[in-house]
């Protein structure tokens, strides 16, 4: 009652009783905050899988790594160039691949793997990706763990993807009222499709 009766003198309402932060954490909020956990989880996951992940499986592997080394080289491979010597001898010498079965030892016995076939695509990506291999090959890491920390490179683009995901949708919400559950649920999405798309080294998704 005294209530009321301020709020007709000032003008103003009844201030509404202080809530702790465990009650402003809404429903939506913490949906929100799992999906993201979830993306995180998934995206950790898809790190350790693209380590794991055989040298040159997929086979194309072979194919998109020749055009960022020799791009990192300064040379853009003619279209339906033979791959470059040092990817033939890693192929041969230090990485399993399958093999045709007259495979006679030479690039051309290899049938569309000794082929450089991947420089037809956007440079873009193997543009980006040819820094940090450049930089490896100065360090002298070995062929199979460079290759690796390539696909962590690329891995690492998609992590800061997610991360801008999320004050992207906080902004929406506050602005046009987009819930940020759409935000957690397009990370996950995100994280999952990187599972298998990075596991190894190219632009295909």
């Amino acid at each position: 009652m005294n209530a009321l009766l301020l709020a007709g003198l000032t003008g103003r309402g009844p201030t509404p009783p202080r809530k702790s932060f465990l009650f402003t954490v809404t429903r939506s909020s913490l949906t929100t905050l799992l999906l993201f956990g979830c993306a995180l989880i998934l995206h950790v996951y898809s790190a350790v899988y693209s380590w794991k992940t055989p040298i040159w499986h997929p086979r194309n592997e072979l194919a998109h790594y020749d055009f960022i080394d020799s791009l990192s080289k300064g040379h853009w491979p003619k279209p339906g160039a033979p791959i470059s010597h040092e990817t033939f001898y890693l192929t041969l010498a230090h990485f399993q691949w399958k093999k045709p079965r007259d495979f006679d030892g030479t690039k051309k016995g290899m049938g569309v793997e000794g082929l450089s076939y991947e420089n037809h695509q956007p440079p873009v990506y193997y543009g980006v990706m040819a820094v940090p291999n450049a930089l490896l090959r100065i360090a002298d890491v070995a062929p199979a763990t460079r290759i690796r920390l390539l696909r962590l490179c690329q891995n690492g683009v998609v992590g800061l993807g997610l991360l801008l995901v999320f004050p992207i949708f906080s902004s929406l919400h506050r602005s046009l009222g987009i819930s940020r559950v759409a935000g957690g649920l397009i990370a996950c999405w995100m994280a999952t499709t990187n599972c298998v798309r990075y596991a190894s080294l190219g632009n295909d998704s």
